[in-house]
């Protein structure tokens, strides 16, 4: 029912209506805010009055409208979580609404190759979902994945083939075992678009703090992927014989980075470097006002040309490919 037909109701008419709004159980209410606590219950019409929460974050997923709020109070929530409709989802801070779960069962595939996706969170086929002041943490989850050589792939937010914003938001642990940690997996961000999909992730990001991941800390991936990162903080783990990591990886994707920190992404051993930021066959780039330091190298750039490595440092600098039309890639 449109707001806009009520004319004339009277005061008793309009409290009648704002409690068939407010009031969950009457046929017909709506609510566009549900409310998440750790001492909630996932029961009835739990979530829709702030007093009245429900116990998990999927819950309220699972209840709430196409466009609606979910508020997640602090405390720490044991869940994976699967977002298929657009939704915001706001906590009350990344250091005090943490989804942690303590094992991760789901996965979602990737057609960029057959690891399955361990995620935390999946955002998937969608747009317009919005996740704010929330802590990402899989230090728990990723242990307890059954080992199997390199071929799972855990990620802290994975936006599939999906559309959103993720704004101070913070996405930790998102790494494999010692003994699995070479392996090329762990990702704290991922956003990537199957081939041919009708709806190419778009995803813009600010604010976010992004560290102890595996590989990379966010990967932007595929064409038709765009992101935007701006005033985040991306830490590698420091010096280490096991992986190569990357603070930002955009490949074959277009990318806006601007004014972020990207830091301890280096490896001590053969044949390989780690990179702060690292950049395959671009589609579309802008990268400037950026803080980036004590990566094997800072930014790095590689073109379908020869050779096939650019290294374009951490000062103003200018690559050039003119496999794709003369496109000039300009670092400041």
């Amino acid at each position: 029912m449109k707001l806009t037909t009520l004319v004339r109701m009277g005061a008793a008419g309009a409290m009648a209506m704002a409690s068939l709004l407010l009031v969950p159980g009457v046929a017909g209410a709506k609510t566009t805010t549900l409310y998440v606590a750790p001492t909630g219950v996932n029961a009835g019409n739990a979530c829709q009055v702030r007093n009245s929460p429900c116990k998990t974050i999927g819950f309220a997923v699972s209840h709430a409208p196409s466009g609606a709020t979910i508020k997640v109070a602090a405390g720490a929530y044991n869940e994976q979580v699967a977002i298929t409709k657009p939704l915001i989802i706001d906590g009350a801070g990344a250091t005090q609404t943490v989804i942690k779960p303590s094992t991760e069962p789901l996965a979602d595939t990737d057609t960029d190759g057959t690891q399955p996706q361990f995620y935390i969170v999946d955002v998937k086929g969608t747009s317009a979902v919005t996740l704010e002041n929330l802590g990402v943490s899989g230090a728990a989850a990723v242990a307890s994945l059954t080992p199997n050589g390199c071929a799972q792939d855990p990620v802290g937010i994975y936006y599939h083939d999906a559309s959103g914003t993720l704004t101070n938001d913070s996405v930790t642990g998102v790494e494999l075992t010692s003994t699995l940690f070479g392996c090329q997996g762990g990702q704290g961000i991922y956003v990537a678009t199957d081939r041919g999909s009708a709806t190419p992730s778009n995803v813009t990001m600010s604010g976010l703090t992004v560290g102890t991941y595996d590989k990379n800390g966010i990967t932007c991936d595929d064409p038709g992927t765009v992101c935007s990162i701006s005033g985040s903080t991306i830490a590698g783990i420091g010096n280490t014989p096991l992986t190569a990591q990357n603070g930002i990886q955009i490949w074959a994707s277009s990318a806006t980075l601007t004014s972020n920190t990207v830091t301890g992404n280096t490896f001590d051993g053969p044949n390989y470097a780690a990179s702060g930021i690292l950049i395959g066959d671009p589609y579309a780039l802008s990268v400037s006002k950026n803080q980036v330091t004590s990566n094997d190298s800072d930014i790095y750039l590689i073109q379908d040309q020869t050779p096939a490595w650019v290294y374009c440092g951490n000062k103003t600098n200018t690559c050039t490919n003119p496999a794709k039309a003369g496109t000039t890639f300009t670092f400041t």
